[in-house]
Order: structure tokens, then C-alpha cells, then sequence
């Protein structure tokens, strides 16, 4: 019983800093008038992807091919334009590269957003980019996944 006990004990601290899934965390709003989009991604995540791929060569800055993958793999269409990313700035923060993109100025009125994200989901089945919007006092958050790579949203 008392080896039970041990081993439960030291196997806890294993299971409580396990990994729950691979996810990136996605937020579209405006500062100062410009629309940005802040991507926080796990850096180990994309070694996996960039590794795997010819994508980069390794003579490359990981954290500018990391963007530049990454804007390969997201479209954000504002009332039926699409707007593209340009590179702010990236950030390493624990385990994570941390993307500021800029979309361009604010337009005046937002009636939808349509975006598509299929970042990481062909190359890990059970990956999640969670997408949320901050735009005024519209807040909006989507799950999506191999089963939702576009999301169709109605600014009121």
C-alpha cells in the first residue's frame, strides 16, 4: 500500500503539467485606428511544422519564416476585401512567438468578417486556433479545427 501511495505521489506532478492539446490564440481588434491581428503560438508547434516542410531554409530567421507561414495560412476578408498581414513585431515569450500583424486602417464601418485559418490543422489532426474578435463592444470567440477553418462573423 505504501508503494502505492509513492508512486501515486510522484506521478501527479506529471500528469498536472501534461500538455491538454495543441492550440494557438488569435485576437483581431484596433489600436490607434489600424486593425491587428496578435497570434501567440507555440514555438515547439511550429519547429514541428517548419521541420517537416520546405518551407524555410535553414539559413532563415525562424521567427520571420514562422509569419511569414503563418500569413500564408490566414485570410481575413472585411465586407468582401480582403486584407493582407504585414509584420509588426514577434515576441518570444515562454514557449510561445508572439506575432503582431497590421491589416491597414480601421474602415469606417464593419458590417462582417469573414476569416480562414488553416494554420497548423493539416499537419496536427487535433489542433485548435482559437480566434476571438475585439472590435468596440463586439466580442466574439470561435473554436476552430480541421472540422471549422472559416468562421463568418456579422458586426452590429
Amino acid at each position: 500500500m505504501i508503494w502505492a501511495l509513492i508512486l501515486l505521489f510522484f506521478s501527479l506532478p506529471a500528469v498536472s503539467f501534461a500538455h491538454e492539446g495543441h492550440q494557438a490564440f488569435y485576437r483581431l481588434s484596433v489600436e490607434n485606428g489600424i486593425l491587428v491581428l496578435e497570434s501567440k503560438l507555440e514555438i515547439p508547434d511550429l519547429h514541428e511544422i517548419l521541420d517537416n516542410s520546405e518551407i524555410c531554409e535553414e539559413d532563415q530567421d525562424f521567427n520571420w519564416c514562422s509569419a511569414t507561414w503563418l500569413a500564408d495560412q490566414i485570410t481575413i476578408t472585411i465586407d468582401g476585401k480582403i486584407h493582407a498581414l504585414t509584420l509588426e513585431s514577434s515576441v518570444t515569450e515562454e514557449g510561445h512567438l508572439i506575432f503582431t500583424h497590421s491589416l491597414g486602417s480601421e474602415p469606417h464601418e464593419i458590417n462582417s468578417i469573414e476569416v480562414n485559418n488553416t494554420a497548423f490543422i493539416k499537419e496536427i489532426t487535433d489542433y485548435e486556433n482559437i480566434f476571438q474578435t475585439t472590435l468596440g463592444a463586439n466580442q466574439k470567440g470561435f473554436k476552430m479545427n480541421k472540422e471549422r477553418t472559416k468562421i463568418s462573423i456579422t458586426i452590429n
